[in-house]
C-alpha cells in the first residue's frame, strides 16, 4: 500500500514543475512582448 506522505510528496513535486513551467512560459512571452516592442 502507497504510503499517504509518499503520495504527498508525489504531487507536491508534480506541483512545483507544473509552476515551474507556467513560470517560464510566462518569462518567454515577457521576453517576446519586449521584443516585439523594442521593433517598434
Amino acid at each position: 500500500m502507497l504510503s499517504l506522505n509518499h503520495y504527498t510528496k508525489d504531487s507536491t513535486e508534480a506541483a512545483l514543475h507544473h509552476s515551474m513551467n507556467c513560470m517560464l512560459k510566462a518569462q518567454s512571452a515577457a521576453v517576446h512582448l519586449i521584443c516585439l516592442l523594442k521593433m517598434l
